[in-house]
């Protein structure tokens, strides 16, 4: 079986990894880039995404730069306290972390021992024959393989070369992070403060955080600078606590990382010999920071699958999405009534701050703990 993932992110890290340790080998993975970059800031990886690090054997990096994190605050605009709630979702399950995404791609590219590796490389086309696809990949080559792996984010090319454009859709909302400096007093675990159409995010590390704005993208206009520090400072002005503090200390506008919030809607997740992994099927919004695992546990069932159905790849991706779709089912349950719930607008505002004290812990956190309990 000849195999080609499309993208060095988190999910095709993790199938590489998976399928050495499945015995599955002659598999290339291609990365636009000249070489593997550490970017990006803290991301929390739950005990779905820890169950996957320990099957890799690379759980040491969760030991290691992981910070758990056993409960959430809730806060209102003005620093007023809405709801605190555990993190903690049985004895049997791992503690949430946050861990700098730069040490959890360091601790996958470890994994990469027997994969080819090409850089600055991408497809130009893909034609599905029967039983395999030919490549052209950018500098005009071509190659055929059984299976291609379409683990290139958000805005996969792969995804729109095979099923077409129209799945990646906005979600209306812009999205702004940084790193705080370290002297920064951040609060000791993760805390957010709601407005109407607005939320600061902070989330806690050893020895920094990272602050993350959100906002409905029609509060960008009518700002006549690209300066993001002056931006956010005008956006975010009627907020309180600690937001004041998070806002002083912004960096300069290189800094700040501004980015519009879209996820893809896709029905399919194969087709042919083409299939699809973590965001390039799936993303959604970042709003309860499970991306990560999620991406994971999809390569763990691809390459479970295909191990299992070594002859028979049809049957192989067959299976991987029906298991896939049932996750994602629950997962996405879990994420509308998250975003509903933090994204308020208008009148909403008002009864989310006045019903959120009353209600009970299990409202937050009742849908992950049943995701985290299911067989992945």
């Amino acid at each position: 079986m000849k195999i080609l993932i499309v993208g060095g992110g988190v999910g095709g890290l993790a199938l590489a990894g998976c399928l050495r340790k499945r015995g599955i080998k002659n598999v290339t993975l291609i990365e636009r880039a000249p070489e593997f970059h550490h970017i990006g800031f803290l991301i929390g990886l739950w005990g779905n995404g820890r169950t996957i690090m320990k099957y890799l054997q690379i759980d040491r990096i969760t030991e290691k730069s992981g910070y758990e994190v056993s409960e959430e605050s809730i806060k209102n605009k003005k620093g007023g306290l809405l709801k605190t709630f555990s993190l903690i979702l049985g004895k049997k399950l791992d503690m949430t972390v946050t861990i700098p995404r730069a040490d959890l791609h360091e601790g996958l590219l470890t994994l990469l021992s027997e994969t080819n590796v090409r850089f600055n490389t991408t497809i130009k086309s893909l034609a599905q024959q029967k039983g395999n696809v030919d490549v052209v990949f950018n500098n005009d080559s071509k190659e055929n393989f059984d299976l291609i792996i379409g683990a290139d984010g958000t805005h996969s090319s792969v995804r729109e070369k095979i099923f077409g454009a129209g799945f990646l859709k906005s979600y209306g909302w812009s999205v702004w992070a940084y790193w705080l400096p370290e002297n920064f007093k951040y609060p000791p675990q993760p805390t957010g403060l709601l407005g109407d159409g607005k939320s600061i995010f902070i989330l806690p590390s050893h020895n920094s955080s990272t602050a993350t704005f959100i906002a409905r993208t029609d509060f960008n206009k009518g700002l006549n600078t690209s300066d993001h520090r002056v931006n956010l400072q005008k956006i975010f002005v009627e907020f309180g606590d600690f937001a004041v503090d998070v806002l002083k200390f912004a960096p300069d506008s290189s800094a700040i990382w501004h980015d519009e919030i879209m996820h893809v809607g896709m029905p399919l997740w194969y087709k042919g010999r083409v299939v699809l992994i973590g965001d390039a099927q799936h993303a959604v919004s970042p709003i309860v920071g499970m991306g990560s695992s999620m991406a994971m546990e999809d390569a763990y069932v691809l390459a479970e699958e295909l191990s299992r159905n070594l002859n028979n790849i049809d049957l192989a991706l067959y299976k991987y999405s029906e298991r896939r779709k049932v996750r994602m089912k629950r997962f996405l349950r879990l994420v509308n009534r998250m975003d509903t719930w933090m994204r308020a607008t208008g009148l909403l505002v008002f009864f989310r701050d006045y019903m959120t004290p009353f209600m009970p812990n299990s409202y937050f956190t009742g849908i992950i703990s049943e995701l985290l309990k299911s067989k992945i």
